[in-house]
């Protein structure tokens, strides 16, 4: 087993026993980590003799209830998600905080593999909320909203990043809401350039008249 193999409530689990034990257990002498409802069995090698020894952990002495480990490890990549952020940002950029090259490198495959999964995610998402199914061609996204192009229309829609932590029939009624206001909003602006262009037209078209006007007037004049 590896470092990043680990889940968070499992490192949890490993960090505790290394506790209790007080010692440092290789990550390749680890055998199992199984979760029952108020404990998890942490079994390892404890020796060269190839044996498996196991110990029962408290998830209490985690500070972790089992219907939580979900949320509990959703704010661990949560948070660690927003420090790779800061960091290629270059708000942590600093001789300690820089990690090696090699784990830099990896997160352009990360990007490539969670790019896909997004795009699924997203297509599901929409699908259920808006009852259409988007072919996304390119994908943007901004403090407020992801944008999207669908490859078959070449038009762009758009998601409010508040929609994507609400229950399905809550999402979809309050994006409902959200397009109906978006519509009456746009429709609002055409009417005002529509009446604006109109007004520019007339007040053209006075200009215009009593230029000519004044130009036959001109010539009137000039053929006395």
């Amino acid at each position: 087993m590896k470092r990043e193999e680990l889940t968070p409530i499992e490192e949890l689990v490993v960090n505790r026993a290394n506790n209790v034990l007080n010692k440092n257990i290789k990550l390749e002498d680890i055998d199992d980590i199984a979760f029952d409802w108020d404990s998890v069995k942490f079994s390892y090698k404890p020796g060269e003799n190839g044996y498996i020894k196991t110990m029962e952990i408290e998830l209490k002495d985690l500070g972790v209830k089992y219907d939580e480990i979900e949320k509990y490890e959703k704010e661990v990549y949560t948070s660690a998600i927003n420090h790779v952020v800061r960091l290629v940002r270059n708000d942590l950029v600093t001789r300690k905080a820089t990690p090696l090259l090699s784990d830099l490198l990896k997160l352009k495959k990360v990007q490539e593999e969670w790019l896909d999964y997004f795009r699924y995610q997203l297509i599901a998402f929409y699908r259920k909320v808006a009852g259409f199914h988007p072919y996304i061609e390119t994908i943007s996204i901004d403090n407020n909203n992801i944008y999207f192009t669908d490859a078959a229309s070449g038009k762009e829609y758009f998601v409010p990043l508040e929609l994507l932590s609400l229950p399905v029939e809550e999402a979809k009624e309050k994006y409902a809401d959200i397009l109906k206001n978006e519509k009456q909003i746009l429709a609002k602006e055409k009417k005002q350039r529509l009446e604006s262009d109109i007004a520019n037209y007339k007040k053209w078209l006075k200009e215009s008249e009593e230029e000519l006007e004044k130009l036959k007037a001109e010539e009137g004049d000039l053929k006395k």
